[in-house]
């Protein structure tokens, strides 16, 4: 299944209709964020983590919008995910990363270029 920008608009309200943001310019951070996500490392998360990592992009270049204040959401844990410690979705999007690398680690044998922050 392909993520669409309604699917970011589920998990981020704030970039629905009422936001100046165009439905062209959520797909794009979609697009930009699968160019960074891997499906063969990702699998059946894929969607997931996109809609994670395109509402990030959102965040960061909409802080008007979603509230983007760095020290909000830095917290213990969240800081070691770089700029992704910046947003609530970057925070969601590390977490699920974190998930991946467990999964990845614990399932023996397989290796994959992890997502990075």
């Amino acid at each position: 299944m392909a993520v669409l920008p309604s699917d970011v608009i589920n998990i981020a309200p704030e970039f629905g209709a009422t936001s100046s943001i165009q439905s062209s310019e959520i797909q794009a951070a979609i697009n930009d964020a699968l160019l960074e996500l891997s499906a063969e490392a990702w699998g059946a998360r894929l969607d997931l983590a996109t809609k994670w990592l395109a509402a990030h992009k959102l965040a960061r270049s909409h802080p008007e919008l979603s509230q983007y204040q760095p020290r909000v959401w830095e917290t213990a844990g969240a800081n070691d995910a770089g700029n992704l410690g910046s947003t609530r979705f970057g925070v969601e999007y590390s977490r699920l990363t974190k998930l991946l690398f467990r999964t990845v680690v614990s399932g023996g044998g397989s290796t994959y270029d992890l997502p990075r922050s």
